[in-house]
């Protein structure tokens, strides 16, 4: 694919990816407006939505604006955000997607819940931007805060694996070096389906995957389960900082 191609398809808004909406035109100049280069700028962007979107499971199919608004997101919608910042100052992106598997999780899901979990869950999305030609990875999924409660928690309790967010000691770069690849969820991915300029569709499929009484219990009951057990990780964060 040549780089015009890649400029063309790859700076275009979609459905979720909407770019173009004053809110995110304003979010990704105001997070730029004193970057020195285009590294450091994609460097601003990745950190906004790292540290200050925190790891919240919400809705698969979230607008770019509607995760600027709410300021909590999930894989996919943190990606979703993170691409359209990039395209909105005109830096190639796109997402990069596929099933994980429900281990990633393990601790996190309810127990009683876990059996009833399908074994591969679809949908796991990370940003893949285009620069000095060629595509890097930039997975920002997990904000530093519940990173350090992790890293503190396993600490704490002498685990070598980690506490279901597929994390360990050696998965994650605080600081990103502007060059190589970053996947904080390394060996989650089972099944890769590859990259998508526009993923609106193959998100609203994955989100389909359970039938209509275990979506409703995921939404409702599951997902609330789990985003306090994400908090209690943050308050190890707070709670050994010091150490």
């Amino acid at each position: 694919m040549n780089r015009t191609t890649i400029y063309n398809e790859y700076l275009e808004p979609t459905n979720l990816v909407d770019l173009n909406t004053q809110i995110v035109k304003q979010k990704a100049f105001e997070l730029t407006q004193n970057s020195v280069s285009e590294c450091e700028k994609v460097k601003d962007i990745y950190h906004f939505v790292r540290d200050k979107i925190p790891y919240t499971f919400t809705h698969n199919l979230q607008k770019a604006s509607d995760v600027l608004k709410e300021g909590v997101g999930q894989c996919n919608t943190k990606t979703t955000l993170t691409i359209a910042l990039l395209r909105a100052i005109n830096i190639p992106a796109r997402y990069h997607c596929g099933s994980i598997s429900k281990n990633l999780f393990e601790n996190i899901i309810p127990k009683w819940a876990y059996p009833l979990t399908p074994e591969l869950i679809p949908g796991h999305c990370w940003t893949e931007f285009f620069f000095n030609n060629k595509w890097t990875a930039i997975e920002n999924v997990v904000d530093l805060k519940m990173y350090e409660g992790i890293q503190n928690k396993m600490i704490d309790e002498v685990q070598k694996e980690s506490i279901g967010c597929g994390l360990s000691a050696d998965k994650f770069q605080k600081e990103w070096d502007g060059q190589t690849d970053i996947l904080m969820q390394d060996g989650a991915l089972v099944e890769d389906l590859g990259t998508f300029s526009n993923a609106d569709e193959y998100l609203a499929k994955a989100e389909r995957f359970l039938n209509p009484i275990k979506y409703w219990i995921k939404k409702n009951v599951v997902r609330n389960a789990m985003n306090k057990k994400f908090e209690e990780l943050r308050t190890y964060e707070k709670k050994y900082a010091s150490r």
